[in-house]
């Protein structure tokens, strides 16, 4: 379920750098599945992380904690 951000901490605003065409795609996507870019770009990334955790032995990528990521980014 996506939330929006009005009163939520558990959402955070980003900025992501992505080729035009990569962009141009999901907001194809997203007009076709009725919903809004951000919506669903969030939605494919999620689906994309649950299927990763799936393939690994579970946790973060290289065996971190999600408290340790902030420190990386």
């Amino acid at each position: 379920m996506i939330q929006s951000a009005a009163g939520s901490e558990e959402v955070v605003a980003t900025s992501l750098r992505m080729p035009k065409d990569v962009r141009d795609a999901l907001k194809i996507q997203a007009i076709r599945a009725g919903r809004s870019y951000n919506t669903h770009a969030v939605m494919i990334l999620s689906a994309a992380l649950t299927s990763h955790e799936k393939d690994r032995q579970g946790g973060y990528p290289d065996g971190l904690e999600q408290s340790q990521l902030s420190e990386r980014i």
